[in-house]
């Protein structure tokens, strides 16, 4: 249940030099609050967070600590926090326009510091003209609508009060022809994990380099990481890196291998699952062969010959064999 006990609006736009600070809570009406309410609730609920922790040179931590041991108030962070986020917004060109909520709320018996950044979208409202008794109504373009939904220009930002952990999300952003964390690297100044959607991509494609580096087969390995990957998420279990390299490759310097790619990408020890989901795209292995045949195969039936045997030809051809169908649907 998601309880919010006081939050302010903060009104920026770095391209035109506008911000606009409040230092009351929001008052508003019955439907701005189930509209507040709903995309807060999102904010807990999305799945796509990187765990972090605060530099030692990090500003905001002591700051933080303060709010901690109540020595200060959400009110009176409001205006240090949307000042310092304007800043390094101008500082490093991200000029978008947004509506910045701070909101001090209670989920699941926790209690968090929430920051959402709503970049504001374009629609088609309405500019009404009377005079000398004639009206006229003309459609104009304009902007700061923004959505119920989490949209993919959205950053927030939980900080939980009895630890300071912090969950990030948001999209990296270029500027001047680089990408950077604005909140992570640049205002909170943290350390930030890959998130478990960003863990199982750096995963997927450092299994599929070596599979075709090392001429692997990858009708064996790729299920098997699939299946590491789908029990993790659904047994809330950390998978360990260590022995899913072990469970894929057999050979030494593959498992080595492994390691390092995973290791340059920033991937820990153990890729967290806490905020994991497994999708439907991870439980079957999809396969396509050269004359544009695909065959959808749930994992758990890829490594069982008595369901599918995939085996490989004298003259360089491969056999698939799907075995005990007792029925088969058109879809």
């Amino acid at each position: 249940m998601l309880t919010i006990d006081s939050m302010y609006i903060q009104v920026m736009d770095p391209s035109r030099d506008i911000l606009i600070c409040s230092d009351m809570p929001v008052q508003g009406d019955e439907d701005i609050e189930r509209i507040i309410k709903t995309k807060m609730g999102k904010c807990f609920q999305n799945k796509g967070y990187r765990q972090a922790v605060f530099r030692s040179d990090a500003k905001w931590r002591k700051q933080l600590e303060k709010w901690q041991r109540e020595e200060c108030s959400l009110r009176d962070m409001t205006g240090l926090l949307a000042d310092d986020i304007f800043q390094k917004k101008k500082d490093n060109g991200c000029y978008y326009a947004s509506d910045i909520w701070l909101a001090e709320a209670v989920y699941e018996e926790r209690r968090y510091l929430v920051i959402v950044d709503n970049a504001y979208r374009y629609g088609i409202t309405h500019q009404v003209f009377a005079k000398d008794q004639s009206t006229s109504v003309d459609l104009i373009r304009d902007h700061g609508f923004y959505q119920e939904n989490i949209m993919k220009e959205d950053c927030v930002v939980l900080i939980e009060k009895s630890d300071l952990m912090v969950q990030i999300l948001e999209h990296q952003m270029d500027t001047s022809g680089q990408k950077i964390d604005l909140y992570a690297d640049k205002i909170l100044m943290c350390e930030a994990k890959p998130s478990y959607p960003q863990s199982v991509k750096i995963v997927t494609e450092a299994v599929e380099t070596l599979v075709k580096d090392f001429n692997l087969n990858q009708n064996e390995v790729l299920p098997k990481m699939k299946q590491l990957l789908v029990d993790g998420t659904e047994n809330q279990k950390d998978v360990d890196v260590k022995e899913m390299a072990e469970i894929l490759f057999s050979q030494p310097h593959v498992q080595k291998e492994f390691h390092e790619k995973l290791e340059s990408d920033g991937l820990p020890a153990f890729i967290p699952t806490a905020q994991g989901k497994a999708v439907r795209k991870e439980r079957v292995q999809k396969l396509k062969t050269d004359n544009g045949i695909e065959i959808a195969i749930p994992i758990d039936y890829m490594n069982q010959s008595d369901y599918v045997d995939i085996s490989h030809q004298e003259d360089g051809t491969i056999t698939i064999r799907l075995k005990n169908i007792n029925h088969i649907k058109s879809r």
